[in-house]
């Protein structure tokens, strides 16, 4: 948690550029926080494992951490390996690329306690690090988390244990 006594840190120019690079790659991939119709990325074929709530994505054009119930326009429906087999298909499957990546992602899961559900009445939207400007709070469902430990995506409804209220700064 943040001293009171100081203003909160703002982000960085550094920060605004990533969360402009996101903001596009959220578009290019139509990346939404929400599902559609009953596809998510939780029974998509690219979620490595769908038990858990945040996870990382294998698609060759995301490759990065997902929340289960998000989705995005390379939703495909998961593979059975048998039925794949008889019907000779070819079953993608994670490259070098998505082990580097996972071992980052548990690196940062090392770093910080993230997790794909609030904490009581914690969570991103609500977490100073989720908006870019605290006056202008953002309502975007994902959203670039620009704490120093994180730097990824993060859906509005996450949580970690860097979180701080969001406080709108006080008028001039």
């Amino acid at each position: 948690m943040a001293d009171d006594s100081q203003s909160p840190r703002l982000p960085t120019e550094e920060d605004k550029k990533q969360d402009l690079e996101l903001r596009h790659y959220i578009e290019d991939n139509q990346l939404k926080g929400k599902p559609y119709f009953g596809e998510r990325c939780d029974n998509c074929h690219y979620y490595l494992d769908p038990d858990q709530k945040v996870v990382y994505c294998w698609h060759p054009k995301i490759r990065i951490l997902v929340g289960g119930d998000w989705w995005c326009q390379w939703w495909e429906e998961p593979i059975d390996d048998s039925a794949a087999a008889s019907d000779n298909l070819t079953v993608l499957e994670p490259k070098p690329v998505d082990e580097k990546n996972t071992e980052a992602l548990a690196k940062l899961a090392d770093a910080t306690t993230l997790k794909g559900v609030p904490y009581d009445n914690q969570n991103c939207k609500n977490c100073h690090f989720y908006h870019q400007d605290p006056s202008n709070p953002t309502d975007a469902s994902i959203a670039y988390c620009w704490h120093e430990k994180l730097q990824i995506l993060v859906g509005e409804s996450w949580w970690c244990d860097r979180w701080e209220q969001l406080t709108k700064p006080d008028s001039e």
